[in-house]
Parts: C-alpha cells; sequence; structure tokens
C-alpha cells in the first residue's frame, strides 16, 4: 500500500483526537447534563444527526449540539445520520465526560464555502514547488500545493459559524531534486479574509514572500514491531492547532532511518509532522505521528503491533447485532475503534474494551441488512475514550500512535 493511502487512513482514523479535560467528567455517580456537540471530521459542526442516550433521543441543532438531561456515568451515546443514501452510526462506549464533542464521516451540506485564486510573483522552476495554506488555527485548515512550472493555485475552505473568516495566507517555495529537498528558497505570511460564496484572487508580490528560511535537519530511526518490514516515513506540514489535514513536504523515505531538511522559522501557526509506517505481511500497519522540531535529531520512534481479530472466525455467517467481537490488547493504547461497513452501511464504535458489538440502530429505521457482507478491522490509539471527545474534534494533538489491525469478513444472518 502506498505511503500517501496509509496517511490518509491515519489521518482519517484519528480525526476526534484531543486532550483531556477533567472539569467536564463526572467525579461520581450523580445524574448530570449532557452538553455535547457533532462535528465532521474537519470540525465542522453537523446539523440533524440523531443522538441517543440512556434511551433519550435527541436531533443535534444547526451548530451541532445537542442537551440529554439526568444521565449517569459511564453512559453511552449512539449518532445516526442518512444522507444521499448512506447511512452512518455511531457508538461511543463507557464516556464519563458531560461536555463530549463528538465526530462522524460526514461532509455537511449546509457549510461555508470559500476559494481563494492565488498568483505567485513568478513561475516555479523546473525542480521548484510550492505550498500554500489559509488558516485561522480555529476554524479552518486549507492547503494546496502549486508544482514546478507553474505559478497560481486555488485554496478551497470549508467551515460554519461566520460567513466570514480572517486568517492568514502561508507560502513556503522550496526546491527538490528526486527524493531529497535541497532548499528553502521563498517564505511568507500574508494576512486574508474570506467570504462565504466568493471566490477571491490574491496576487502575491515578492516582497510579502521574501523571506529565505533557515535550513536545519531532522533525523533519527523506526524501530518496527516483530515481523513488519516496508518502514517508510515522511515529513508534512500542518496547522498547530491540530487539524487533522497534513500536507507532504517531502517525499516518501524508506528504511528505519530517516534524515530531512526542514525549514526554520515558521509562523506559530504551522508546524512540522514525521509520519512513520511499517507494515507487517498480512497488512497490518503501525502508524506513529510526531510533531518535530527543526534541528532535532537522533529522534527514536518505536512502531508497535497492533490487535490481532479473535471473534468471530474470518469469514464468519449468520451474525447480528448480538454477536461479540473480539480481539486482542495493545501496548499503550487507551480506546479502540472497530469499523463495520457493507455498502451503503457503516458502523464505528468507539470502547476502551477489547469485547464489543454492532450498534444496534433497527429502532431508528436501519439494520444491518439481512444475507449482507460485512468487513470489520480495529484500529487503536493512545488516548482515553475521555480524551478523545474533550476538544474539537480535528483536534489530533494529544496522539502519536495509531495502530491497524487485519481486516476480517462476515456475513449477516
Amino acid at each position: 500500500m502506498k505511503l500517501t493511502k496509509i496517511l490518509l487512513m491515519f489521518f482519517l482514523l484519528i480525526a476526534i483526537i484531543a486532550g483531556c479535560s477533567d472539569s467536564s467528567t463526572s467525579p461520581g455517580n450523580s445524574s448530570q447534563q449532557v452538553n455535547g456537540a457533532v462535528t465532521s471530521e474537519n470540525g465542522v459542526p453537523l446539523t440533524g444527526v440523531t443522538v441517543q442516550i440512556e434511551n433519550q433521543t435527541v436531533i443535534t441543532t444547526a451548530d451541532g449540539k445537542f442537551t440529554v438531561p439526568n444521565v449517569k456515568a459511564p453512559f453511552n451515546v449512539k449518532l445516526l445520520k442518512t444522507e444521499g443514501g448512506i447511512s452512518k452510526g455511531v457508538e461511543y462506549v463507557g464516556l464519563r465526560n458531560f461536555s463530549p464533542v463528538l465526530t462522524m464521516d460526514l461532509v455537511p451540506s449546509d457549510a461555508f464555502l470559500s476559494t481563494i485564486q492565488l498568483n505567485l510573483p513568478f513561475s516555479l522552476g523546473a525542480n521548484q514547488n510550492a505550498i500554500v495554506v489559509f488558516t485561522d488555527n480555529a476554524n479552518v485548515f486549507s492547503m494546496s500545493n502549486i508544482i514546478s512550472g507553474q505559478s497560481a493555485g486555488n485554496l478551497v475552505s470549508i467551515w460554519k459559524g461566520s460567513s466570514s473568516i480572517s486568517g492568514k495566507i502561508y507560502v513556503l517555495v522550496y526546491t527538490k531534486f528526486a527524493t531529497n529537498i535541497t532548499s528553502y528558497d521563498n517564505y511568507g505570511e500574508i494576512d486574508f479574509t474570506i467570504n462565504s460564496g466568493s471566490t477571491q484572487t490574491k496576487t502575491i508580490t515578492l516582497a510579502e514572500i521574501n523571506t529565505n528560511p533557515p535550513e536545519l535537519e531532522v533525523s533519527g530511526s523506526i524501530m518496527q514491531p516483530t515481523g513488519f518490514s516496508n518502514v517508510a516515513s515522511q515529513l508534512s506540514l500542518k496547522a498547530s492547532g491540530g487539524f487533522l489535514s497534513g500536507i507532504p513536504l517531502s517525499s516518501v523515505s524508506n528504511g528505519v532511518a530517516f534524515s530531512y531538511l526542514v525549514p526554520g522559522g515558521l509562523g506559530n501557526d504551522l508546524q512540522l509532522s514525521l509520519i512513520a509506517v511499517a507494515t507487517g505481511s498480512s497488512g497490518k500497519q503501525s502508524t506513529a505521528d510526531l510533531v518535530v522540531q527543526p534541528g532535532s535529531t537522533n529522534i527514536q520512534i518505536n512502531l508497535v503491533n497492533g490487535s490481532d481479530l479473535n471473534t468471530p472466525a474470518n469469514n464468519s455467517s449468520g451474525i447480528d447485532t448480538n454477536n461479540i467481537f473480539t480481539f486482542t490488547p495493545v501496548s499503550g493504547a487507551g480506546t479502540y475503534k472497530a469499523l463495520f461497513s457493507s455498502g451503503t452501511r457503516k458502523f464505528t464504535v468507539y470502547s476502551s474494551s477489547t469485547s464489543i458489538t454492532i450498534p444496534n440502530f433497527a429502532p431508528f429505521g436501519v439494520e444491518i441488512g439481512n444475507n449482507q457482507n460485512y468487513t470489520w478491522s480495529v484500529s487503536s490509539v493512545n488516548a482515553s475514550i475521555d480524551a478523545l471527545v474533550s476538544k474539537r474534534m480535528d483536534d489530533n494533538s494529544n496522539v502519536t500512535r495509531l495502530e491497524n489491525s487485519d481486516t476480517w469478513f462476515f456475513t449477516t444472518n
């Protein structure tokens, strides 16, 4: 599997990660009100999501929020949304956080959209590339590449809230021969405001990107789990606010040792992220995502083995929502994510347990279906389930590890 595909999976799987907030978790067993929110994987609020807690059912408002009274911890939350003929259900098991921000793999149909048409002051040379970013580091983070020989590109932003967002455009121009970056040539930060529904043009002057970034090294090695091979790494540029998206800055580097030329002096809204991936013979992957500082050397990244699926056996039949799915624990994992998928039905469970069931959404009119072929797999992250729901859903700044199991198959009864 190509690293870019693995990286996309990594970002999608950890799209809900964040830091833990003690003030929102229950200190005891008293009933409290749950004041939560549901967002997309990019942090955009989702409207019209069905939310169920302890047999109480509500619908999220226009800003993605919901309120459920008289709830005792720990509690489970079910989310359901059918859009475009595709039903997606999510269950969070064993929450103690009474202010959860939950996520679903959906693109909101009522979000704001804006396009910036960027014009550079020069055409990029034969070996030059440019990364362009717009972010306010809170509501939106959009990014794009401008490749050699070109002088223009587009930035498309999606968000909800205010119809106008003020932030900055960042431009980084670099030279790369084969797989290696050899120099960072231009850098600049430009104040800019985007407006919903508009296509705006920004012609960048040379004076706005005339900074020559200092060039530093980031190097180290990767320790892969026993039986894993095909070790690779890649340097990415991300927003410091922890948005799930990142844009590759380097080519893929194969092997346990890595060394990258990196830019110094970037703005506070940006950070460098190093992704390390090892692949097992059966297709399992182990991934680490580390924020790295320019000039850091002798970095040691230790990857661990993901879960082995146990029951039901691969290619089992007659499965329903009463069947218990089990898998082996992962050292250091705080939360497991099980994904069940069949065509237009996708169900996800977040739990600290290695024993789960498929969420039952039949009371809401969504069945798992009869004689349907499903796949299931499990990933694990090094954050507790209450940490996962403590901040904005696209903030993955607390998670540095992700392990994926094999993919197994089953057929419903």
